[in-house]
């Protein structure tokens, strides 16, 4: 229960995120791979590199279906 609420947050934030580097993309005119790319790597960027340095590889972000669907929802 407390497991999925964690990640119900942690996947509205990283919808949140997305949003917010699509709409940068966006701004600066960016085809559409350049917009989901942005997207992807303001969601995820910071996740991967938090688990990276504190050693749990895989990231979560880059193996996880449910990270990238979220980022596609756009």
């Amino acid at each position: 229960m407390e497991a999925d609420l964690f990640l119900a947050i942690d996947l509205i934030g990283t919808f949140v995120f997305a949003i917010s580097g699509s709409l940068a993309a966006i701004n600066r005119q960016l085809d559409i791979f350049g917009v989901f790319v942005a997207a992807f790597v303001t969601a995820c960027g910071g996740g991967v590199i938090r688990d990276l340095c504190i050693g749990s590889t895989p990231p979560a972000g880059l193996i996880n279906i449910e990270y990238i669907g979220v980022i596609f929802l756009l």
